[in-house]
């Protein structure tokens, strides 16, 4: 699809310059729906996600997404992550979140911690976020 816009604008009537922008434009889509695709084949394959709605973060080390559902957990905690491992694996971690900035600090503590680690905790006592029961 992206290559027939492409045809398209180049056999157009507009100016260099803006013919550039719009395969410019149409490259950097293109690309951004690759990547989209990717990253939902590996949250699939990884965490066997199949009802997850976003990705909200996605970094060459990290996803950070989103489920959606009508069961307690996906309303309560509805952010979910992978990460690169040590190893150069990609794993999922084990806990749920409420929120993102939750969900980051568990990822920060399997990457580079362990799960064992009291660093969630400890950082959200630190940032006197609220404990979620």
């Amino acid at each position: 699809m992206s290559e027939r816009l492409k045809e398209l604008v180049n056999n157009s009537e507009f100016s260099q310059i803006q013919k550039n922008m719009m395969i410019g434009f149409i490259s950097r889509a293109n690309e951004d729906q690759e990547k989209k695709s990717n990253d939902r084949k590996l949250i699939e394959e990884i965490a066997n996600e199949k009802r997850f709605s976003e990705v909200i973060i996605s970094t060459d080390e990290i996803k950070i997404y989103t489920v959606s559902g009508h069961g307690e957990w996906e309303i309560k905690y509805p952010f979910r992550s992978i990460y690169l491992d040590k190893n150069g694996v990609w794993s999922r971690t084990n806990t749920v979140s409420p929120n993102l900035d939750i969900a980051y600090l568990i990822v920060l503590q399997c990457k580079h911690l362990g799960l064992n680690s009291e660093f969630v905790g400890f950082a959200m006592k630190m940032l006197e976020m609220p404990v979620i029961e």
